[in-house]
């Protein structure tokens, strides 16, 4: 679980989410299936079968770039972060 969350900090501070609370949304960059990839190691194609299957798009949008939500994109990195690396770093916390 600490590796998950230590890579959704970086994903934000990779796209600059922690930003001023004054921001658009406009003006964040959208987080996409490459961003994930890059965080987890994953191949991106890989990631973006995994939104098809758990995170279903309108047709309106089939075919266009992904806008993936913050939470979203936390869900899916704890998804792709192997549970081993997880407990290792929870063992290694508690010690």
């Amino acid at each position: 679980m600490a590796k998950a969350n230590e890579t959704a900090e970086q994903l934000e501070e990779m796209l600059d989410l922690e930003g001023d609370e004054s921001e658009t949304e406009e003006t964040v960059k959208p987080i996409t299936p490459a961003d994930i990839a890059d965080a987890t190691g994953e191949d991106p194609k890989r990631i973006r079968a995994y939104l098809r299957s758990q995170y279903t798009r309108p047709k309106a949008v089939h075919g266009k770039s992904w806008d993936i939500p913050a939470k979203v994109a936390e869900e899916v990195i704890k998804h792709f972060t192997p549970a081993e690396e997880a407990d290792e770093e929870e063992l290694e916390e508690v010690s």
